[in-house]
């Protein structure tokens, strides 16, 4: 299943993004933090959204922000 990001996501998502960092040779730190997560994906400013495939945890997550990157 397919569904919007929602704010309860964004540890799953970081944790995630951590992972990858680490995975291509990346400070798995300086992925964003949930809370950077939340507030670029809900608020008020929200740039782009991130796509969730998982019905009960999240299992993986699209960008569809073309300069978004997992690295700060």
């Amino acid at each position: 299943m397919i569904r919007p990001f929602r704010a309860e996501d964004a540890e799953a998502v970081s944790a995630m993004m951590r992972a990858l960092n680490a995975h291509e040779g990346y400070d798995p730190e300086a992925a964003p933090s949930p809370a950077a997560l939340r507030e670029t994906f809900l608020g008020p400013a929200a740039r782009g959204r991130i796509l969730l495939d998982g019905a009960e945890e999240p299992r993986g997550f699209v960008t569809l922000l073309p300069t978004y990157n997992t690295v700060k």
